[in-house]
């Protein structure tokens, strides 16, 4: 199923003509359609239209850390209960900082996201306790399978 709802939302920036600006914005293959990819791990109710808008909305808002955090909530009321319950802005917010890290890494020379060498323990220290609210939620939710939806997110990283 996962790979069905990237196929659309592919095929919707192909067709609205906006999958190089998507391609471009994220810079990371590990940030393509991670808004979908998450929404089918947890077996999201959502559309595919309000996710192409999720979407979009992401790479529209690329340097808007609030952004992230609004977009992983949006798309989390659509979870299987109880993870529709976790603490899905921090993870919005730790994914916000796991994309800094992607594009400084990919040419810290050219580097235009807020990551530098004077920022960056700071910076990952931040990233560390927005994960660690993200995996306490999902800890708190006492959902026996939890391991197995970590697991499966962490492996889109």
């Amino acid at each position: 199923m996962m790979n069905s709802k990237k196929r659309k939302i592919k095929s919707m920036l192909r067709e609205n003509k906006q999958l190089k600006l998507y391609k471009k914005a994220l810079k990371s293959s590990n940030c393509f359609y991670l808004i979908t990819k998450i929404a089918s791990i947890f077996d999201a109710t959502i559309s595919d239209n309000e996710l192409y808008q999720l979407e979009m909305n992401l790479i529209e808002n690329i340097n808007d850390q609030k952004i992230w955090a609004k977009v992983f909530y949006d798309s989390s009321i659509f979870f299987k209960f109880p993870f529709n319950q976790c603490d899905w802005k921090s993870f919005g917010l730790f994914m916000y900082y796991n994309w800094g890290v992607a594009t400084f890494k990919k040419n810290p020379a050219k580097n235009t996201s807020f990551y530098n060498y004077e920022n960056f323990n700071d910076l990952n220290a931040m990233k560390s306790n927005y994960y660690n609210n993200w995996i306490n939620s999902i800890l708190n939710t006492k959902d026996l399978e939890f391991n197995i939806y970590i697991r499966k997110v962490l492996n889109l990283l």
